[in-house]
């Protein structure tokens, strides 16, 4: 995913940003380099943390620049829910990182069974190029009886991630929803 966003002066104001749109952030961890302030549009971070979530591996143009990044926090307003700042960590491709993985099931809506998500990130250690994007699991199609674990995703299968986490960690299960009848005793 790429996402837009411009150098800000140290002295600009953020309640100024936010009123014109933008979210305030900054990209820490570039080798020999100090933090670096930037000012991502509103409407642009919001639709990062719909599609991607904290832990994600993006591409952040940053006045025309590509760079490498993750993001590493997004704290709220706990009244307003407004985002409050964006923490992105650079990372160069042959550099190992730890991170997490989100899980997303899709077409949840067309499974008539019960459908029980038990895990909704994965953490691993990998390197900046080889690390996945969101896991996406349709659930549509799985059938009664169903138990997906951490080991049955072909995204975190082979030798270059490292899980935090054992494989056979429950993910996902589809149950019949209907009554089981009850023994009499």
């Amino acid at each position: 995913m790429t996402i837009q966003a411009k150098i800000r002066e140290p002295q600009a104001k953020t309640k100024t940003l936010r009123r014109a749109g933008y979210v305030p952030g900054s990209i820490y961890g570039a080798p020999g380099e100090a933090s670096q302030l930037i000012a991502v549009p509103s409407a642009e971070a919001e639709r990062l943390l719909r599609r991607a979530g904290t832990g994600a591996k993006l591409e952040l143009v940053l006045d025309g620049r590509p760079c490498s990044v993750l993001l590493r926090d997004a704290p709220r307003d706990p009244v307003t829910r407004a985002l409050q700042h964006l923490g992105f960590q650079a990372v160069a491709e042959d550099t190992r990182v730890a991170s997490t993985v989100r899980i997303q099931l899709t077409e949840r809506e067309k499974q008539t069974a019960s459908v029980t998500q038990t895990l909704f990130e994965v953490p691993y250690t990998a390197l900046a190029g080889d690390m996945p994007g969101t896991i996406s699991i349709n659930v549509a199609s799985l059938p009664v009886g169903t138990r997906l674990t951490v080991g049955d995703l072909p995204e975190l299968a082979g030798d270059k991630i490292e899980l935090g986490i054992p494989r056979d960690t429950l993910v996902v299960k589809i149950l019949d929803n209907r009554r089981q009848p009850q023994r009499e005793s």
